[in-house]
């Protein structure tokens, strides 16, 4: 498997993408890609900063980004609208290690879950272990079969439903 050198998560090194498929909020859904520029890096509470994976399918921009601590990704929206002033944009906020929102977030090995806030319960639901979300990390030449793969059934169907708060992730 060829990752990017010189990108690492913990020990590991950074595949270039992500696919995901199965949330209950279909925004969650898609392709996430490295952002190998440091402007993209967010600061996690050890004091590294690791890259983030975006993701642009679904009419609002979503990065996938490293929280240290808990040594799981978290999924986050890049703004909040519901938030005022500079409180909105959730990744400049992460980005400084201000706060780590989510709408998401998986919990690697030995747990192999990824968690969803379900807004309508008011909860987090936890999806099983060994079915409901799809999830693959890509190399660079997958990534790329992958969009251009979108770019030829370009059809894009953006459901924009108001975003409340994200969630403090205490799991």
């Amino acid at each position: 498997v060829g990752f990017p050198s010189g990108f690492l998560i913990g020990a590991m090194a950074a595949p270039s993408g992500f696919e995901l498929h199965g949330f209950r909020d279909s925004r969650l859904d898609g392709l996430y890609i490295l952002r190998r520029e440091s402007y993209w890096h967010t600061q996690s509470s050890d004091g590294q900063y690791y890259p983030t994976y975006w993701n642009l399918d679904q009419g609002r921009p979503m990065f996938m980004y490293w929280q240290a601590a808990r040594g799981r990704h978290a999924i986050c929206p890049q703004t909040d609208p519901g938030r005022a002033g500079s409180a909105s944009n959730l990744f400049s906020r992460v980005a400084a290690g201000i706060e780590e929102p989510g709408l998401a977030f998986y919990r690697p090995m030995p747990d192999n879950e990824w968690y969803e806030f379900d807004f309508a319960a008011a909860r987090w639901f936890s999806h099983p272990q060994d079915f409901n979300i799809r999830y693959a990390a890509l190399t660079e030449s997958e990534v790329s079969q992958r969009l251009q793969a979108s770019a030829s059934s370009s059809t894009s169907s953006s459901s924009d439903t108001h975003l409340r708060h994200p969630p403090s992730q205490r799991l």
